[in-house]
Parts: structure tokens; C-alpha cells; sequence
């Protein structure tokens, strides 16, 4: 098969993960956060994040320059959502981003993603029912792409799964499947960081999404994590670096589009890293 085009500028993986800020250990972001550094650092990822809509066209007209920052506004929007509320790998919950009020760059116009944070070293039980749409994917992946963690470790098609008459399913995943369970199963490498759900429908109006619930074997039932400070700046850094990365990776993307773009010319499907295979 064909090496996968890289998007943007063409960096990916290490690369991309050199323009990341070193993390502070558990005892330096309780400090942080109890002073309101850590707020501070948050709202500085915001500012940076801001200055790439007034570089990326300097000359842009008014509408231009507000819907760059409803862009903005939206993956701020989304970071902090994610970040705080849908990461939590003890009680993951699926999170519905980009969507067509908060896009990335990248998406594809008739798809509905969801994304949940779990841990490479868990194992997970999805459950939910299959609806009429055309077909859903679902990632196994290392993380977010544009923070450089682009690995995709497994692909599976609904096509490729078995329901019940009524269309509901249960899917295991793990790094082993469970000792005489003949259902679905997906591995999770240790590296995994995120399950992402790609929905494809052909017919927005008519089609019946498919459900998805996702609980942690042998946390069912369990409280979130609890709060510290330590965390909580944690989430704050995550938020910002997830905000700064996304607005400068996806507007090199887009501009890499747009350069290479041949009017009225189709051009052939092309596989890009950390892109649905």
C-alpha cells in the first residue's frame, strides 16, 4: 500500500511532539494551580492560539477575521469539554467533536465523530445498538493527531462486527480477549489513549445513528476520578496545548489543501496519517 500523505507542513509524530511543553511534575502543578499560574499558562495557549488567526491573513475582512475566531472560540470549546468532563479513563464517556458547530479542519462533511479517553492498560466494554446508518468505524488509537500521537492500532468496521436480531452488540476491549468469550473483541495496545467512533450516513434525514455506551471492566458503577490540584492543572494544560496545536496544525493543513488544490479536477482518495484507514 501507499505510504500515507502527511498533512500540513508534513509533520507528524516526534515532530510534532517537539513543539509540546514539558509537563511539571504532580507537587509543581498543585503550586501552580493553588498561585493561578496554571490558569495564567491556560489563557496564554488561548493568546498564541489567537495570534494565528490574525497571521494567517492579515488582510482578511471583517466576516473573515469573526469567523476565525468563532473557529477559535469552538476549539476552546471542545478542549475544555474533552479535557475536564470526557477524558477520564476510570468512567469513560463519549464525547460528539468535531461537529457542525465545532470543526477541526479535517472532517468529513457526512460523518458524526465521538470520542472517549481510556487507558492502554484496561480493559473496556462497549455496548449500544447498530441503527440504519451507512456503515461506522471504530479507532483504537494512540491519541489526537495533531499533538503528534498519529498511530491508528486497530480498524473495525460495523460491517465486520456481529449483532444480535434487534441490533444490539457488545464489544470487549483489551489487551488479551477474555478467557472463553467468543463475542466481539478489539485489542487496545498499551499506547492506546482514545477509542473514536466515526459514523458515515448517507441520508441525514431518514438514517438512525447507532448507539454507543463505554464502561471500564471492573469499574462499573465507580465514581470519577476524584479532583486534586494537581489534576486540575493537569486538565488546564491539556486544554490549552490541545487548543494551540489544533489551531496551528489544522490551518497548515487546510492552506496545504488549498495549495494543491486543481479546480475541476477529482482527484483519487488519499490515506493520510492518523486518518480513518
Amino acid at each position: 500500500p501507499e505510504r500515507p500523505m502527511a498533512g500540513g507542513t508534513g509533520a507528524t509524530g516526534d515532530a510534532l511532539r517537539k513543539q509540546l511543553r514539558s509537563r511539571d511534575s504532580a507537587e509543581t502543578n498543585e503550586s501552580r494551580l493553588l498561585t493561578g499560574a496554571a490558569w495564567d499558562d491556560f489563557c496564554e495557549s488561548l493568546k498564541r492560539a489567537g495570534k494565528v488567526v490574525l497571521e494567517a491573513n492579515p488582510a482578511a475582512s471583517p466576516l473573515d477575521r469573526a469567523d476565525g475566531f468563532r473557529y477559535l472560540a469552538g476549539l476552546a470549546n471542545a478542549a475544555i469539554r474533552f479535557s475536564i468532563d470526557h477524558a477520564d479513563p476510570v468512567v469513560p464517556r463519549f464525547f460528539r467533536s468535531p461537529d457542525s458547530r465545532t470543526q477541526w479542519g479535517g472532517e468529513n462533511a457526512d460523518n458524526q465523530y465521538l470520542l472517549a479517553g481510556v487507558r492502554g492498560d484496561g480493559a473496556y466494554r462497549m455496548t449500544g445498538t447498530r441503527g440504519t446508518a451507512f456503515e461506522f468505524l471504530i479507532e483504537v488509537k494512540e491519541g489526537f493527531m495533531q499533538l503528534g500521537d498519529d498511530r491508528i492500532f486497530s480498524t473495525v468496521a460495523a460491517s465486520d462486527l456481529a449483532f444480535e436480531k434487534d441490533g444490539r452488540f457488545e464489544i470487549v476491549f483489551g489487551a488479551v480477549r477474555p478467557n472463553g468469550y467468543t463475542g466481539n473483541w478489539i485489542p487496545l495496545h498499551a499506547d492506546t489513549k482514545l477509542i473514536v467512533i466515526r459514523q458515515y450516513f448517507l441520508d441525514w434525514e431518514n438514517e438512525i445513528p447507532a448507539t454507543f455506551y463505554l464502561e471500564r471492566i471492573g469499574s462499573e458503577g465507580a465514581a470519577p476520578t476524584p479532583l486534586t490540584a494537581s489534576s486540575m492543572a493537569t486538565m488546564l494544560d491539556d486544554a490549552g496545548e490541545w487548543v494551540e496545536m489544533s489551531m496551528k496544525v489544522w490551518n497548515q493543513w487546510v492552506d496545504r489543501i488549498r495549495t494543491d488544490h486543481v479546480p475541476g479536477a477529482v482527484v483519487p482518495a488519499v490515506h493520510y496519517v492518523g486518518g480513518a484507514e
